[in-house]
């Protein structure tokens, strides 16, 4: 029997190959394996994570409307100093309305008194 030698080498090419290849894949599934195995170990720390920055966010969001809240109530307060101001101003020249009249009762006074 008379084989080429060119097909002995083909065969054994092929041989060699697939003896790779299995090696490769036996290696490439451990591989999965152990990553899945890592995977596995973190998903419920990131689901507490996850839930966690739910609950912040949620916060956040609470405090951004209150926020809204405060802004308006500090505008209110705004108007509230501005009327005060205002009414300071009316007093002011309420007592000085009265200090002149006051004054001028004296000197009515005061002039009945020389006279009288």
């Amino acid at each position: 029997m008379n084989i080429d030698s060119r097909v002995i080498t083909l065969a054994l090419f092929l041989i060699a190959q697939s003896v790779a290849a299995i090696w490769w894949a036996s290696g490439l599934s451990s591989e999965v394996g152990r990553v899945a195995m890592l995977v596995d170990s973190k998903i419920p720390k990131l689901e507490e994570e996850a839930r966690v920055c739910g609950t912040e966010i949620h916060a956040m969001k609470n405090l951004i409307t209150d926020m809204g809240d405060v802004k308006s109530t500090i505008k209110g307060m705004d108007v509230v100093l501005y009327r005060l101001e205002d009414i300071e101003k009316s007093i002011a020249g309420l007592e000085d309305a009265m200090g002149k009249y006051f004054a001028g009762q004296r000197s009515v006074w005061e002039q009945q008194q020389k006279g009288g």
